[in-house]
């Protein structure tokens, strides 16, 4: 048992640990379009009740915008308010939609 626990804390220092698998992933949002116009996206959100976001297939509309929004809150301290709904015609994608916020955010669905 004490080598399966040494492994397990081996394997951690390859790169496996939560903060840089998050951080990976983040580097790979940054690279996105939408992540791109965050401070407009952020800025457009506060400023009207309603909002349009409209982009080419894969640019992050759909994954991106409401972690944009999740993230700012979060850095003014009011994470725990956010309470946000993303809607998709199949519930296929909409599965597959929430599976992929979470593995970027190192959670899993239903669990935060």
């Amino acid at each position: 048992n004490n080598n399966k626990n040494n492994n397990r804390r081996t394997n951690n220092k390859k790169g496996n640990s939560k903060p840089e698998t998050f951080y990976r992933m983040l580097c790979q949002r940054r690279r996105l379009p939408t992540y791109k116009m965050r401070d407009v996206v952020i800025e457009t959100i506060e400023n009207n009740q309603v909002c349009v976001v409209s982009g080419d297939t894969g640019c992050g509309k759909t994954t991106q915008v409401p972690q944009l929004i999740l993230d700012d809150l979060i850095w003014k301290g009011k994470g725990a308010e956010a309470n946000m709904i993303v809607t998709q015609p199949r519930r296929i994608s909409a599965i597959g939609v929430s599976e992929r916020v979470a593995s970027e955010r190192c959670e899993k669905v239903g669990e935060t």
